[in-house]
């Protein structure tokens, strides 16, 4: 982000000037439209936004942030709401229309530098055709290496590092505290954790890998899909396996469904008194 202060432009920087082509002949050029993957996608990140909501004013309305690891997840939430709006719904609708870089250079850009850290890192790109988020806009041959992203490839590998790492030693030392206990709680975190944290690992292990060598497009395929749900499925884990937030929210939907039942019996009983006078 730092470059378009610099520039004042996205394309004022001379490694994602577009201005040898239009957008159409680049997307011609360089795109592929993949519009049922699209769909999908845009179909799941509006269903995620969705249920996101809920999940959050749960939260809140519980007053469960005075917990940290409550907080912990709302502001997470926060954040995969944003992340989702990206990585999912944007990413769909380029997909449907076959985008790449210079089809809509300042948009991708931006949404590139809100998908990482904002300042001090180079934007990833969208490229249908790739099906990915990657750093090299391929507006140029052989110059690859000068959208390389140390940043994001020394956090990917100290996110799984760590991960692998601490999560074994959470594994070990639940087994080791539920060890002829039947403790259901501490199962369902367990599962929670793990599913997540699966997830996680899966998609920087795809994007990693992208930085060294170049993967099977289906492997990439699987990335794409999987940092969708790195910032979909908690929402979903929240509402079928947390059981706070589950009875909360199912609360909510009693208790609409309690009033409007009331009021159709307090108009209908309205109706038969006057009919009766």
């Amino acid at each position: 982000m730092e470059s378009l202060v610099s520039y004042g432009s996205v394309q004022g920087n001379p490694l994602y000037n577009c201005s040898s082509q239009t957008p159409e002949q680049w997307t011609a050029q360089l795109g592929t439209r993949r519009v049922l993957l699209g769909i999908l996608l845009v179909v799941f990140g509006v269903f995620v936004e969705i249920i996101y909501v809920p999940c959050l004013a749960a939260i809140y309305k519980r007053g469960l942030l005075k917990h940290s690891c409550y907080k912990i997840m709302f502001l997470l939430g926060i954040t995969d709401m944003i992340a989702t709006s990206t990585a999912t719904i944007l990413s769909g609708y380029l997909f449907i229309v076959g985008a790449v870089f210079c089809t809509y250079p300042e948009l991708i850009y931006v949404a590139g530098c809100f998908a990482l850290v904002i300042i001090f890192t180079p934007a990833i790109i969208f490229n249908s055709t790739v099906m990915a988020w990657i750093g090299d806009p391929l507006i140029f041959e052989g110059k690859s290496r000068e959208y390389y992203n140390p940043i994001q490839n020394f956090n990917n590998i100290v996110f799984i590092t760590g991960t692998i790492v601490f999560y074994g030693a959470y594994c070990f030392f639940m087994a080791k505290k539920q060890m002829g206990y039947k403790v259901s709680a501490g199962r369902n975190v367990f599962i929670q954790s793990t599913l997540i944290c699966s997830i996680n690992c899966s998609s920087a292990l795809v994007y990693s890998s992208m930085m060294f060598i170049k993967p099977n497009e289906y492997v990439v395929l699987f990335g794409e899909i999987a940092w969708s749900l790195v910032h979909g499925c908690p929402a979903i884990i929240y509402l079928t396996m947390n059981r706070t937030i589950r009875q909360e929210v199912l609360g909510w939907f009693r208790k609409n469904s309690a009033v409007g039942n009331s009021d159709k019996f307090n108009a209908s009983e309205q109706r038969s008194t006057r009919i009766e006078g």
